[in-house]
């Protein structure tokens, strides 16, 4: 990335000279100022650095978030108990999401908390108690002192959603709406336990919109129109959507709308956005007898379905 420097000489900086990570040492438009850099990923990359030398710290890195990410969503599939149709069509989707945004940036290891959310909300199924929202402040509060929470707080939302709905079907007490509200309030406040007190939700509405015209990634995901595969992904983001109605799960609805809506707007925001929806679809076809579906749907829909899992598992393999 173009800004690979500054995050490497500021983690040296940190680690070999013992300089303040939290001040701007080089960029010429904000030296000696005050920075929200995520220190974790620079002090990494730097100690990496000084271990293997500039270009294995790179490759290491990278192997590093990519393993990471993509051995917790394989763990996140077994835990689904998805069937091997789903193995085969969104592993290869998920290595090419990973490939479109493949820099060194700290978004790599962001992509392993969107994971550990997406088993966290699945987990809790639409319950709001200690056992299931404080894991979520624990992973939010890591999440708020790294890199883009943002992610983790639309995820979250949906939950909130969810559970809202639950407790509306089923008729809950006042006492378990008064809970559902104060976890809320947690929740939200975890966000402003940084060093700057400041709040990813405040910051999405202040991002400076300059940034749009200068740099390529701000750009719509247009970009990505010759890869095969991005329909693919659009003909997941879709299906997610429909079974989410189908499934009475709005938290997943409103969450899949965001996502899919800003990956459009943003190409930098396809691969995170795209694997917080992969993971929600996983989760609604774990919750689907798949096998009694195709059972019970006539030819048409089973050669459709053949149709589109060679196509979206095909695609993947070849843009990756």
């Amino acid at each position: 990335s173009f800004d690979s420097y500054w995050h490497l000489q500021t983690g040296l900086d940190w680690i070999n000279k013992g300089l303040s990570p939290y001040i701007d040492h080089f960029s010429y438009t904000f030296e000696g100022k005050a920075t929200g850099a995520p220190i974790v990923f620079q002090g990494l990359l730097a100690l990496l650095h000084n271990q293997f030398g500039l270009e294995p710290a790179y490759q290491l890195y990278k192997l590093i978030g990519f393993f990471l990410a993509f051995g917790l969503f394989t763990w996140f599939l077994r835990r689904l108990k998805s069937p091997a149709v789903v193995f085969l069509a969104l592993l290869p989707l998920f290595a090419l999401l990973l490939q479109l945004r493949s820099i060194v940036r700290p978004e790599l290891l962001s992509y392993s908390f969107s994971i550990i959310g997406l088993m966290l909300y699945h987990r809790a199924n639409g319950h709001v108690s200690f056992r299931t929202v404080f894991p979520i402040c624990v992973l939010l509060l890591v999440w708020t002192n790294y890199h883009t929470p943002i992610l983790g707080y639309i995820l979250f939302f949906g939950f909130f959603i969810d559970a809202a709905y639950r407790q509306f079907s089923d008729r809950a007490e006042l006492s378990t709406w008064i809970r559902w509200f104060l976890w809320g309030l947690a929740v939200l406040g975890v966000g402003f336990l940084n060093r700057n007190f400041g709040h990813a939700i405040i910051g999405a509405f202040n991002f400076a919109p300059e940034w749009k015209d200068f740099i390529q990634e701000y750009q719509s995901a247009a970009l990505y129109k010759h890869l095969i595969a991005i329909y693919g992904l659009a003909i997941v983001a879709a299906a997610t959507a429909i079974l989410a109605i189908v499934r009475k799960r709005p938290g997943y609805l409103v969450v899949t709308l965001i996502f899919t809506y800003y990956s459009l707007n943003s190409a930098r925001l396809v691969t995170p956005c795209g694997i917080i929806v992969l993971g929600m679809f996983a989760s609604l076809l774990s919750e689907l007898d798949l096998r009694d579906v195709v059972r019970r749907q006539g030819t048409i829909f089973k050669s459709t379905t053949v149709v589109a899992v060679l196509f979206i598992t095909l695609s993947s393999l070849y843009s990756v």
